[in-house]
C-alpha cells in the first residue's frame, strides 16, 4: 500500500528528521544466553534523546515549511498537530512516556518564545537530561498528554500491547495495527508521522499522509 504510482498512503520527503548517536546501549548477541546485553536505563536514556532531536528539527522543518507557503499566517506545530503518531516500540510504558516528553519539548519552544505554558518554570528551564528522573513530572505529563494519545497514538500500538516488542519490525506493524483499527477514519489529507529508531543508535522521523487512489483501493 506504500508501493507504486497510487498509493493511498503517501511518503512526504520534505517532512522528515533523523538523529544519530555513537552509544552502547545495546550489545551484540551474548550466545551463551538467550537474549542480547542491555543497559536498560541508558537504552531508555537514548530514546528519549533520539526522539527529542528528531522532534526539535521535525518541529523547525514544519514550520519553515508552513512559513514557505503562507509568510503571514502563524504556524507552531506540536504534538498535537498530526492526525496519528506511529513509534518504534519496544514496550508500551516506553512509548507513553515518549510521546508525554513531547508535550514538555513544546512547552519549553513555548517558553522560549515568552509565551504562556501550563508547566512550572523550572522543568521548562532545567537542563533537559535532569528531567529524565523527575517523576513528577512524568506525572505531569502523562495527565497533560493522556487524551491526546488515546486519540493520536493508542490504536498504532495495540498490536504491540499485544505480542510483545517485535525490535525493527516494531514501527512498521505499529502503522498495519494503525491501519487495522482506524481504516475507515483514514481519509484524504490525514497525517501520519512515524517515529523509527534502533539501538547505538539511530533515528528517523517522517511523514505519511492520506490521498485519494484513483482506483478502488482500500485499507484491508
Amino acid at each position: 500500500f506504500l508501493v507504486g504510482r497510487d498509493a493511498p498512503i503517501a511518503f512526504q520527503p520534505q517532512a522528515r528528521a533523523t538523529h544519530a548517536q555513537h552509544t552502547w546501549d545495546f550489545f551484540k548477541p551474548d550466545h551463551s544466553v538467550e537474549y542480547p546485553t542491555v543497559d536498560g536505563k541508558l537504552s531508555q536514556v537514548c530514546y528519549y534523546q533520539a526522539i527529542e532531536d528528531c522532534y526539535e528539527r521535525y518541529c523547525a522543518k514544519m514550520d519553515k515549511i508552513a512559513k514557505a507557503v503562507d509568510d503571514e499566517k502563524g504556524y507552531d506545530f506540536d504534538a498535537t498537530t498530526p492526525d496519528y503518531w506511529v513509534f518504534h516500540s519496544p514496550y508500551n510504558k516506553l512509548v507513553q512516556k515518549s510521546y508525554a516528553r513531547l508535550f514538555l519539548m513544546d512547552e519549553r519552544r513555548r517558553h522560549q518564545k515568552a509565551k504562556t505554558t501550563t508547566l512550572k518554570e523550572d522543568w521548562l528551564t532545567k537542563p533537559i537530561q535532569e528531567t529524565y528522573v523527575d517523576k513528577e513530572l512524568e506525572k505531569a505529563l502523562k495527565q497533560l498528554s493522556s487524551a491526546d494519545y488515546q486519540q493520536r497514538l493508542n490504536d498504532a500500538n495495540a498490536a504491540s500491547v499485544a505480542v510483545g516488542n517485535t525490535y525493527a519490525a516494531s514501527v512498521f506493524l505499529g502503522l498495519a495495527s494503525l491501519i487495522d483499527r482506524t481504516s475507515m477514519s483514514l481519509t484524504e489529507g490525514k497525517t501520519i508521522v512515524m517515529f523509527s529508531y534502533g539501538s547505538g543508535s539511530m533515528a528517523t522521523m517522517y511523514t505519511f499522509r492520506i490521498r485519494s487512489a484513483a482506483k478502488n483501493t482500500q485499507f484491508s
